[in-house]
């Protein structure tokens, strides 16, 4: 089969699917070919220039960034999981599992891993800076029984694709990008479940197309009104947030982050008191491998490059059924900001609760309390 015409898509389905993701001896591997995938109407798939085909990879290889990555990235329980690629427009559905893109007018592509119940209600995970998809590994396996959980490369990171020029990150585009996903998978509303920067989008998504979201769970982060008048009067918090207005600079970001082997951005996952407890090599590399790829730091750093477009922001009343989960020791926010987040709500519509001596990293940090919330939370959509 000629790689030029056709793309085949593999995945690794290890028999042990439980979390840490890496490859052991001891647990047997299955690859599974299915062939070239083909959409009715459409060419034949282009094959992705960001990640080579598992195929290409030997078994075992040496260690290495590109080998622990695609380890983690394709390690899923037969009945598990889903890769597929979405278009940032809606074209109806698409098929479930592949390796390629499907050509948009736009020229871009949203990449998105899913689980569960195809006839389910959605669930939709956004993730924040410096992760991907693989961010939400835990909530996609305890979910996928009741929902069809679906993770997404937000625009500029992981698979998906990656403009450079940061008039492409503006929030209203960032927006458009969520509704096409909800949309585009054959939904008219989902369950939103974001963390960090995925949080800061869900939250504006959740005033300005409110029919789309039934409800939000909210990890680690404030509106941008909120956190905007609240760093007016708080000096403390304005100091935990001072990268941000190092990552406006053009360039140098760029060159501070990827120094010395990303030393920076491991630091930030793995520190023992502000990362991410017992985060295993090749997890680190499951979210350090796209940022090693040439401009792989572009993208994700232009979300800061649009953050004070639209300053100063006027207040706004918040509806959206909302669960919030927030860390006491969060490293870049303070916990005042959740008075302040429940002051601007619908009264009856916000549950929020601080997680005593837990981090900004929740979802992967303390999935088991975070679970524990969701259940009670959306147990009456369940009955």
């Amino acid at each position: 089969m000629c790689a030029e015409t056709q793309t085949e898509a593999f995945l690794a389905l290890f028999i042990n699917p439980y979390p840490p993701l890496f490859f052991n001896q001891k647990s047997p591997c299955i690859i599974l070919c299915l062939g070239s995938v083909k959409p009715p109407g459409k060419g034949i798939v282009q094959a992705s220039s960001q990640r080579p085909p598992v195929a290409s990879l030997p078994l075992p290889p040496p260690p290495s960034r590109h080998f622990l990555v695609s380890l983690c990235w394709f390690k899923w329980d037969l009945d598990f999981g889903s890769l597929g690629f979405l278009p940032s427009h809606p074209r109806g559905r698409v098929p479930q599992v592949s390796d390629g893109a499907l050509p948009q007018s736009s020229g871009l592509r949203l990449h998105y891993v899913s689980a569960g119940r195809g006839n389910g209600p959605l669930m939709l995970f956004l993730h924040g800076f410096p992760e991907n998809w693989f961010s939400w590994r835990y909530q996609l396996w305890e979910f996928q029984s009741r929902f069809h959980v679906v993770a997404v490369d937000l625009r500029g990171y992981g698979s998906s694709d990656a403009p450079r020029d940061v008039d492409c990150y503006t929030t209203d585009l960032l927006m458009t990008d969520i509704q096409d996903v909800i949309l585009g998978l054959g939904y008219s509303k989902c369950i939103l479940v974001a963390h960090d920067w995925g949080a800061l989008l869900a939250w504006n998504f959740s005033i300005y197309y409110p029919s789309l979201v039934e409800r939000m769970v909210i990890v680690s982060a404030a509106p941008m009104s909120v956190y905007q008048d609240y760093s007016i009067r708080h000096i403390g918090q304005f100091f935990r947030s001072n990268y941000i207005f190092l990552f406006q600079l053009p360039w140098l970001p760029e060159k501070l982050l990827s120094m010395s082997d990303f030393q920076i951005l491991k630091t930030t996952l793995t520190h023992r008191k502000r990362g991410i407890p017992h985060l295993t090599p090749s997890e680190l590399e499951a979210f350090l491998y796209d940022f090693s790829q040439p401009g792989g730091l572009t993208g994700p750093l232009n979300y800061y490059r649009n953050l004070f477009r639209n300053f100063p922001l006027e207040p706004q009343e918040l509806a959206t059924p909302t669960l919030l989960l927030w860390g006491e020791k969060d490293t870049y926010f303070e916990q005042g900001l959740v008075g302040a987040i429940s002051s601007r709500f619908v009264p009856g519509r916000l549950e929020a609760h601080i997680l005593p001596g837990v981090g900004h990293w929740i979802p992967q940090s303390n999935p088991g309390e975070m679970h524990e919330y969701m259940w009670a939370f959306l147990r009456d959509l369940l009955d």
